[in-house]
C-alpha cells in the first residue's frame, strides 16, 4: 500500500524537524518540507502530495490562508492548518478557505494522526460527492426530458437544456421565473391544490402549453418532491414532449374504425418496436388484453426460437419500402402458429419514417391444406407407380401360379416334386397378397362393395380383436345405435380393423415404460360434415357420414412421422416386424371405397385415426350372394382369347384347353379380328383383357360384335372400378372376371354363359 505524502509548511525550524520526525512515526511519508508558501507552491509541479501541514502564519509574500486557497483550488490538495491558541483571529479568516482540520500547538502526535485520517477521508468523500454531482449533472443535462426545478412559490431555480429547447428560451431567461408564465393557471390550480395537500409526488399531467415563439405543445409533467426540510419546498418537474405522439395517435384512431373489423392482426409499432396499436382482431388470436401489449416490444408474440436476427431484417426492410414474408408467432399461451406479415411505414408530417404497420394474416389452415394437397398428390403418383407395377407382375404371378396348377393337376400328391410345387404355389399366393395391397393402396384392387352395418362387422371381429391385442390391454368398444348404413367391402372393413388394431397394440407396447392405461378404443358414430369442416380437409365432401374412430394410448407419433405414414413401405418398426404396407393399405381401402382418413398424434400423447364413410344412399343391408363351388365345369365350344401379355395369354389357353374347349389366341386386335372373321360360324365366347394398345377391349369387342353378333363377351382385368370405367366398363352391366383368376372360378363362368 502507497504512504500517504504530505508537505509541511511551517517557518519555525524546531517544530518542523518535530513534526517531519513524527509524521514518518506514524508511518507516511514527507515529500518536502519549506517554510515560505511560494516556494511550497511552485514544488507542486514535480512533487506528488497528498495533504499539506500548513501553518497560518508563514514566511514570504505569502499567507498561510492564500497558500491553502491555491493549494485547494489549483491542486485539490487537503489543507489542515497549524496554529497557535492566540490567533483566534486568523482562525475565524482560515475558515473561510473551509480547511480539512485545525491541530492548536503543540499537540499530541495521537491528536495529529486522528487529523491527517479524519482529513483524508473528507477530501475522499468530497471528491465522490462532486464525481456524483457532476455526473447527475451531465445526466440531467443531457436527459431527453425536460426538467424544472420549483420552490413552493412555483419559482424555477433550475432548467437543463431540454426544457429550454421545448419552451424555446435561454437558461438564464427562465431562472427566478414563476412557473405560471409558461404553464397556463388553469392547469396551475390542481398543482397548487396538490402541493398543498402534499400530494404531489409522482403525479403525472398532461397539459397544452404555448412557447414564445408560439408553437403549442402536448407535455406529460411528472411531478416530485425534492425536499421537504423545515417546510421549504423543491419540486422537481420532469416532462416529455408528447405532441408527435398525440397526432400520431390520434390519425391512428382515425384508421382504428376501419382496422377494427378487419379479419387479420393488425399492429403499429414505433421505429424501435414498441407496440401502440393492436386492432380487435389481434387480440382475439393472440389471447391478450390491450394494456398487456401497448407500450410492449413486438417481439413478445415472435416465436421464440425465430426472434434472433429475425426483427432487425423485418425492421432493416420495412424502412426502405416495406416487408413480406412467412413467419412464426406465439399466443399468450405459448402456441406458435405461422402468419404472412406484410410491413409498412406511417410518415410523419415532417416527412420522418417513424411508425411501422404489420398486417398478419394466420396461415394455419392454409398450411394444413397445402400438407394435404402435397401430401394428396404424393400419395397419388406413389400409387400410380405402384399400381403400374403390381399390375405387370400380376401377370407375372397368373403364369406362376397357372403353370403351377396345370403340373400339380397331372401328379400325384405324393410325389416329393408335388409337394416342391405346393411351396412355390403357397409363396405366389403370398406374394399375390402383396400384390393385393398395393393395388388396395393405387386403388386398383377389385371389389365387392355392398350396403352393410359397420356395427355388425365390428362385432363379428371383435373377439378375433381381443385376443390379437392380449389380455394386458383394455378394448372398448362403443357403438351408435342408429349407425348408417355405407357401402363399403366387408373383407375390406375387417383388414382396416385388424391394421389399425394391430399397429395400435404395437405403439401400446413400445409406451410400455409409461405409467399410463393400456387402452384401444374403437367408436363408431354419424355426423354431418360441414362446410367449414371439408374446407379444411381436402377430399371430404360436406354430407352424412359414418365416422369410425380407433384411438390408442401408445408412443404417439411426430407431425412428420404422420405425414409419411401411408406411404407405402414406410415403417418405424425394426427390419424383419413389418413391411410397412399395412396403413397404406387402408388409405388405399377407404379412398377406394370413397372415404377419407385423417390422423392425429403427438410423441408420447397416443394416436387416433379417423375414417369418414359417406352414408349409403340406399340405407338398407343387402345379402351377398354365395359363392360358387370348388369344382371345375367342363365343355367343348369355342373360344376366342385376347390378351397383350403373351405369357398371360399361353397360361389362359392352356387353362380353357383343359377344360376340353376349342381355343383360338391373339395378341393384338388385328389378329383377333382376322380370326373372328375367319371362324365367325364357331367361336361361341370371347374372353378379352380390357386394358390394351391400338383398341382397348370395349372397342375391340364391337368390333368383333359386328362380325359374331351373337358372341358372348367376357371381359378380365386386374384394374379397379374406377379404373375400368375410363375405358367405358362397367362390371354391373358386363360379363367380368378379376386377374389372377382361380381355374374353378373360369371355368363355372364360362359354362354358365353358355348354358344360359
Amino acid at each position: 500500500m502507497n504512504k500517504l505524502k504530505i508537505l509541511i509548511v511551517e517557518d519555525e525550524l524546531v517544530i518542523a524537524e518535530d513534526l517531519k520526525s513524527t509524521i514518518i512515526s506514524l508511518g507516511y511519508e514527507v515529500v518536502y518540507v519549506t517554510a515560505d508558501g511560494r516556494n511550497a507552491i511552485s514544488q507542486m509541479k514535480t512533487l506528488q502530495v497528498d495533504l499539506a501541514l500548513l501553518d497560518i502564519r508563514i514566511e514570504g509574500d505569502l499567507t498561510g490562508i492564500e497558500v491553502s486557497e491555491i493549494l485547494k483550488n489549483e491542486y485539490d490538495i487537503p489543507v489542515i492548518f497549524l496554529t497557535a491558541h492566540t490567533e483566534e483571529a486568523n482562525i475565524e479568516k482560515a475558515k473561510l478557505t473551509e480547511p480539512f482540520g485545525y491541530l492548536i500547538k503543540p499537540f499530541q502526535r495521537d491528536e495529529l494522526r486522528t487529523t491527517i485520517q479524519i482529513a483524508i477521508y473528507k477530501h475522499m468523500m468530497g471528491k465522490k460527492l462532486r464525481e456524483n454531482e457532476e455526473r447527475f449533472r451531465n445526466v440531467v443535462e443531457n436527459s431527453h426530458d425536460g426538467i424544472f426545478i420549483i420552490n413552493k412559490n412555483l419559482n424555477i431555480i433550475y432548467a437543463n437544456n431540454e426544457a429550454c429547447t421545448v419552451f424555446k428560451i435561454s437558461n438564464n431567461d427562465v431562472i427566478n421565473k414563476n412557473l405560471s408564465e409558461y404553464i397556463p393557471e388553469s392547469y396551475l390550480d390542481v398543482f397548487k391544490d396538490n402541493i398543498t395537500s402534499g400530494k404531489s409526488t409522482n403525479i403525472i399531467y398532461k397539459w397544452w402549453i404555448t412557447s414564445l415563439t408560439g408553437t403549442r405543445k402536448l407535455l406529460e409533467i411528472k411531478s416530485s418532491i425534492m425536499n421537504n426540510r423545515n417546510n421549504i419546498y423543491e419540486i422537481m418537474l420532469q416532462f416529455l414532449d408528447i405532441t408527435d405522439q398525440y397526432y400520431a395517435s390520434k390519425r391512428i384512431k382515425m384508421l382504428a374504425s376501419a382496422l377494427h373489423s378487419i379479419n387479420e392482426s393488425v399492429s403499429v409499432t414505433t421505429s424501435d418496436n414498441k407496440i401502440i396499436y393492436i386492432n380487435k382482431t389481434f387480440l382475439e388470436i393472440y389471447g391478450y388484453s390491450e394494456d398487456e401489449l401497448i407500450g410492449q416490444d413486438i417481439d413478445m408474440v415472435r416465436s421464440l426460437d425465430s426472434t434472433i436476427g429475425l426483427t432487425e431484417i423485418i425492421q432493416e426492410k420495412t424502412l426502405v419500402g416495406g416487408w413480406q414474408g412467412e413467419i412464426i408467432n406465439r399466443k399468450k399461451n405459448g402456441e406458435e402458429f405461422p402468419v404472412f406479415l406484410s410491413t409498412s411505414t406511417i410518415v410523419d408530417k415532417e416527412d420522418n419514417k417513424k411508425y411501422m404497420v404489420g398486417v398478419a394474416r394466420d396461415i394455419t389452415n392454409q398450411k394444413l391444406l397445402e400438407r394435404q394437397v402435397n401430401q394428396s398428390q404424393r400419395l397419388e403418383s406413389i400409387g400410380k407407380l405402384a399400381g403400374g407395377v403390381a399390375h405387370d407382375f400380376n401377370n407375372l404371378l397368373s403364369v406362376i401360379t397357372g403353370y403351377t396348377d396345370l403340373v400339380m393337376s397331372s401328379m400325384d400328391k405324393e410325389m416329393v416334386s408335388w409337394k416342391y410345387l405346393d411351396e412355390i404355389q403357397k409363396a405366389a399366393d403370398r406374394s399375390t397378397e402383396l400384390i393385393r395391397q398395393l393395388l388396395i393402396f393405387s386403388r386398383n384392387e377389385s371389389v365387392k362393395p355392398s350396403i352393410v352395418d359397420l356395427n355388425k362387422i365390428i362385432r363379428n371381429i371383435s373377439k378375433m380383436l381381443r385376443r390379437i391385442i392380449g389380455e394386458d390391454i383394455n378394448l372398448k368398444i362403443n357403438y351408435d345405435p342408429d349407425l348408417y348404413r355405407i357401402k363399403a367391402d366387408i373383407g375390406q372393413i375387417e383388414q382396416i380393423l385388424m391394421n389399425l388394431v394391430i399397429n395400435s397394440k404395437d405403439a401400446i407396447c413400445e409406451n410400455s415404460g409409461k405409467k399410463r392405461e393400456k387402452k384401444i378404443t374403437i367408436s363408431t358414430s354419424n355426423i354431418y360434415l360441414e362446410e367449414d369442416f371439408t374446407n379444411l380437409h381436402i377430399g371430404c365432401k360436406p354430407g352424412n357420414h359414418v365416422v369410425l374412430v380407433v384411438a390408442d394410448t401408445g408412443i404417439g407419433m411426430t407431425d412428420q412421422i404422420c405425414t409419411d405414414i401411408f406411404d407405402p413401405f414406410f415403417t418405424t418398426k425394426e427390419e424383419g416386424k413389418g413391411t410397412g404396407l399395412g396403413l397404406s393399405t387402408v388409405y388405399g381401402i377407404v379412398k377406394q371405397n370413397q372415404g377419407d382418413i385423417f390422423v392425429y398424434s403427438e410423441p408420447n400423447g397416443g394416436t387416433i385415426f379417423k375414417i369418414y364413410w359417406p352414408m349409403s344412399p340406399d340405407n338398407k343391408i343387402r345379402k351377398e350372394a354365395s359363392q360358387l363351388e370348388n369344382y371345375i365345369e367342363m365343355g367343348q365350344e369355342t373360344i376366342l382369347i385376347v390378351e397383350d401379355d403373351q405369357k398371360v395369354l399361353q397360361l389362359t389357353e392352356q387353362i380353357i384347353s383343359s377344360f376340353g374347349y376349342n381355343v383360338h389366341s391373339a395378341l393384338d386386335c388385328n389378329e383377333a379380328l382376322k380370326i373372328a372373321e375367319k371362324n365367325k360360324e364357331s367361336i361361341d365366347i370371347l374372353l378379352i383383357d380390357v386394358v390394351m394398345p391400338v383398341m382397348n377391349g370395349l372397342e375391340l369387342s364391337k368390333e368383333i360384335e359386328k362380325i359374331i353378333p351373337n358372341i358372348i363377351v367376357i371381359f378380365t382385368s386386374g384394374y379397379t372400378d374406377d379404373y375400368l370405367e375410363n375405358y367405358g366398363i362397367n362390371r354391373d352391366k358386363v360379363l367380368y372376371i378379376e386377374k389372377p383368376f382361380k381355374k374353378n372360378i373360369l371355368s363355372k363362368l364360362i359354362r354358365k354363359c353358355l348354358d344360359k
